[in-house]
């Protein structure tokens, strides 16, 4: 319906797009009988060789310190078809917040992203889906409905960068995870990285399968990255029991069977691992997976460790159980 750009040339005669904006976006297949509805993209400040056949191989050279109000917002995504329902109520990525380093450079301070509702609705006819169908109804739900969000955030602390990363994922009516990392980054190791564009490329395509044909430079610099805490939960808000249900109703068991089998299992799998803390670590799981709630993972050294020597840790899992502060509790 309707289409809105905004643009003006930079210095070197480029075409940078200040608004790029659709809304009330329709199409639609009668041959393959499907239909789109979009309420709006907005796109702001980014350079129009992107839509240039070989922007693909430039693309390292694209710098985002030159769009600085660079924003991503669509709004009221709809697709149907025979099989499925797919909505969309927002995905979000706000501009950059940017500030300077203690040596003057520009640097991402603040970065966020968000995707809200998505739903997929199954057609009660497909029976593929029958399985999610029951546990959407199960658990008082027509659509398998989530929200996902992160958020980073970077503080200079002169000699190092820390910085505090944090994703959430809500299945409503389901579950729940969200997890947090703080770390540090070395002022030195940064430096490597931002001042060399080709170490970022050879990392991007970097075979992580093998350590062996990994670049040792860029592996040693990794590794001086400091962990300072990891928190990794998962909250049931309804899921568990139609799930036990529905395996106690497959292998013809109650309840308390699959509960039982379950925590035999978990037991007996930690157990060759690390036998010090083994029980205590099945206890947790076992208790989450009887009483649902809270199952925390959290890893919180008393001094920030270097990556390499975190790695080196868990030749002796135990060790780096005790070392690393790591606990599993479930509350």
């Amino acid at each position: 319906k309707t289409l809105k750009i905004e643009s003006q040339k930079n210095k070197e005669g480029q075409v940078i797009i200040n608004l790029f904006s659709i809304s009330d976006i329709f199409a639609y297949d009668d041959e393959f009988g499907f239909e789109i509805t979009i309420d709006k993209i907005s796109i702001t400040d980014f350079n129009s060789i992107i839509f240039n056949d070989k922007f693909v191989e430039d693309a390292s050279n694209y710098d985002l310190l030159d769009h600085k109000n660079f924003s991503f917002n669509i709004e009221g995504v709809n697709f149907k078809n025979n099989e499925f329902d797919l909505g969309i109520k927002k995905i979000s990525l706000p501009k950059i917040k940017y500030g300077k380093l203690s040596s003057g450079e520009d640097f991402a301070q603040e970065t966020s992203f968000e995707i809200k509702e998505i739903s997929f609705t199954a057609n009660p006819s497909n029976i593929d889906l029958l399985p999610l169908n029951v546990i959407l109804a199960s658990i008082g739900q027509q659509s398998l409905t989530l929200d996902l969000n992160t958020h980073s955030e970077v503080f200079d602390k002169e000699l190092m960068l820390k910085i505090i990363s944090k994703l959430g994922l809500n299945i409503i009516g389901g579950a729940a995870l969200n997890l947090e990392l703080d770390y540090s980054v070395p002022m030195d190791t940064f430096k490597y990285f931002s001042n060399n564009q080709s170490l970022i490329d050879e990392l991007q395509n970097q075979n992580f399968e093998s350590l062996n044909n990994f670049n040792n430079e860029i592996l040693m610099e990794l590794g001086k990255i400091q962990l300072n805490k990891v928190i990794l939960q998962i909250e049931d808000l309804g899921v568990r029991k139609p799930l036990i249900i529905m395996a106690a109703s497959n292998m013809g068991m109650s309840e308390e069977d699959v509960i039982y089998m379950s925590n035999e299992m978990i037991q007996s799998v930690l157990s060759p691992f690390i036998p010090v803390n083994a029980e205590k670590f099945a206890n947790s799981i076992s208790k989450f997976i009887e009483q649902g709630g809270k199952l925390t993972f959290s890893i919180n050294p008393q001094n920030p460790l270097p990556i390499i020597s975190t790695m080196g840790l868990f030749v002796m899992p135990d060790l780096a159980i005790e070392s690393l502060g790591i606990k599993l509790l479930a509350e």
